[in-house]
């Protein structure tokens, strides 16, 4: 867990290039190039604006690491959410309400 943590904190200051926030350059990037492979939709430059707007708490135009760490945990919850709508019958439209729920409805998860 110790390396996971490291690698989310490593992700953010690299792609924040040392700064505290993320420009929309710098989340669009982050993105396209770590989260592609778990979000389908992360190549839609409008969408990615989109989910960075909801996440951005402040209203700042940037992704702060707390803004960010929301994001992760989203994610982190994701597959939790997956068993629970399998047995539920619904994975399709409940996800589609979580994600409308957390501002990032033009997303959903990539299939693993």
């Amino acid at each position: 867990m110790e390396a996971a943590i490291k690698t989310v904190v490593s992700v953010f200051l690299k792609s924040s290039k040392g700064k505290e926030n993320l420009g929309g350059k710098e989340f669009q990037s982050l993105v396209k190039n770590q989260l592609k492979n778990i979000l389908t939709g992360s190549e839609d430059n409008e969408a990615v604006k989109n989910m960075r707007q909801q996440l951005d708490n402040n209203q700042d135009g940037k992704v702060g690491f707390q803004e960010y760490m929301n994001l992760i945990g989203y994610l982190a919850q994701a597959p939790a959410y997956y068993s629970f709508f399998q047995e539920l019958g619904c994975i399709s439209q409940c996800f589609s309400k979580l994600f409308t729920l957390f501002s990032l409805s033009t997303f959903s998860l990539a299939q693993q």
